[in-house]
């Protein structure tokens, strides 16, 4: 099971969950959900307590995924290291 952040500028709005079976899980954070300024990140996911499931990747989160270089500078800016999203940058504790 691996878990990673999902941020929406630089807030953190939700969790995304890869589970044993591979299929995929999306919440959002309750500090998200309680903020009335805060909106839905897509219109696939609206903002709720549901938990989303899904035996792929959401269509929405592979379509803003940075690529390459992208993807190697932004994990090194969010974490300080070689991580790589959704892959190598779980959620941090």
């Amino acid at each position: 099971m691996r878990m990673s952040r999902a941020f929406f500028k630089i807030e953190k709005a939700e969790l995304i969950e890869q589970r044993s079976n591979r299929s995929f899980e999306f919440i959002y954070l309750e500090n998200w959900l309680n903020t009335k300024d805060k909106i839905a990140i897509s219109l696939m996911l609206p903002k709720s307590k549901q938990v989303y499931q899904s035996l792929y990747l959401f269509p929405f989160f592979n379509n803003v995924l940075p690529k390459g270089i992208n993807k190697h500078g932004i994990c090194k800016k969010m974490y300080n290291d070689k991580m790589i999203i959704l892959g190598c940058c779980p959620t941090m504790h």
